[in-house]
């Protein structure tokens, strides 16, 4: 049997308990990079043209590719130390005036049921890294656009990063819920994640290969339509875990007004500009936009609030704040009163059949990283 995603059966019973994990002490890793890229900022930012994403005079461009490389040798060293990547994982910044930051070359090796506990390594504070070098290689890729624009914060920065590296980590778990779906496909039982490892274990090597590869092909699908709902959110969700969240927000929140985006002023106005959100939605593709995932990442917060019962008091006083300032930016964005807005109501209620799916995905994935930091499942 061909498992297509027609046919794909998502097992929503099993989304609705939240084990959260939220890393409040930023490594020192990710504090390293954020005082690199404070530092090239302070002494660029102000002479670079942000029509070229290059120098102002020309004789100062050999300064700052040679700044550059030191904060590309400096990043990459960061994060291998952080996630343990391979020898051809890479951090580049290209000299481009459009504000973006993106990831790619995404390579994998020994992704299988059997080695999943070989894979991730969880420290006491749980973060993650890979167990070693061999496992994955990829490229980051900033702009000098978005590393110079002048309301870019460093802290930002990094949290989108984050969110790039969050697309590295997204195929092991969208390989992890195909394959424990194909099992409860073969299976035809309700069973907990667990027991399909459990199964899994059981089967011969012959049948593990062939469940191995099934999975591969459709976890590759998702991978190769990373700009959907469920990666974007993923990626959101895992600089959130790292306690970037808030900042990510902000880096979004940036993002969309550099491309002038600001919600109109006008009953008329408004009511247009909520019906192009509603419309593009349905019609032109399942990309969130950044109303969406403003409240996605605070919703992950408020889980985290809600579900966490280790949280210090200084924890939950802090992600108090940090939710209060999501709501106050989201005002801000949609220029009214308050963060719950016409066109979030009318895209729950006209989209919701058609992201139902996509939303139990979402937390499904979620569900599966907090599961493996747990050691829940392996």
């Amino acid at each position: 049997m061909l498992y297509t995603v027609d046919n794909f059966y998502v097992r929503g019973d099993r989304m609705k308990t939240y084990n959260e994990a939220y890393v409040f002490k930023k490594p020192r890793t990710l504090l390293t990079i954020e005082n690199e890229m404070r530092k090239i900022k302070n002494k660029w930012d102000d002479k670079i043209d942000p029509k070229t994403g290059s120098t102002i005079n020309k004789e100062d461009k050999p300064k700052l590719i040679k700044d550059l490389k030191s904060l590309c040798k400096i990043t990459y060293r960061e994060l291998v130390k952080e996630f343990n990547f391979g020898k051809k994982f890479d951090f580049l910044v290209e000299i481009d005036n459009i504000v973006n930051a993106w990831s790619s070359d995404f390579t994998y090796k020994n992704i299988e049921l059997s080695n999943y506990k070989n894979i991730i390594e969880i420290s006491p504070d749980k973060r993650m890294r890979f167990k070693n070098r061999d496992i994955c290689n990829a490229t980051v890729t900033f702009t000098t656009a978005i590393i110079f624009n002048k309301e870019m914060k460093a802290d930002y920065l990094v949290a989108i990063m984050l969110h790039e590296i969050g697309h590295i980590f997204s195929f092991l778990f969208f390989k992890l819920n195909a394959e424990l779906n194909l099992l409860q496909n073969i299976l035809f039982n309700k069973l907990t994640d667990k027991e399909l490892v459990e199964k899994y274990n059981n089967l011969n090597k012959k049948e593990q290969r062939k469940t191995d590869r099934k999975a591969n092909a459709l976890g590759m699908y998702f991978f190769d339509n990373m700009d959907s709902q469920e990666g974007e959110k993923f990626a959101d969700h895992f600089a959130a875990y790292y306690g970037y969240g808030y900042e990510l927000a902000q880096g979004l929140a940036l993002f969309f007004k550099i491309n002038g985006y600001m919600k109109p002023e006008g009953v008329l106005n408004t009511l247009t500009f909520d019906l192009n959100l509603v419309l593009t939605d349905l019609l032109v593709n399942n990309y969130p936009n950044t109303f969406n995932r403003l409240n996605y990442i605070l919703n992950a917060m408020k889980r985290e609030l809600k579900y966490n019962k280790s949280l210090t008091k200084k924890q939950k006083q802090e992600l108090l704040e940090k939710i209060d300032n999501i709501n106050k930016l989201n005002a801000e964005l949609y220029n009214t009163k308050h963060s719950r807005t016409p066109y979030g109501f009318l895209r729950n209620v006209i989209y919701s059949n058609k992201v139902g799916q996509t939303k139990d995905l979402d937390n499904r994935y979620n569900q599966l990283l907090d599961d493996y930091v747990d050691k829940k499942l392996f």
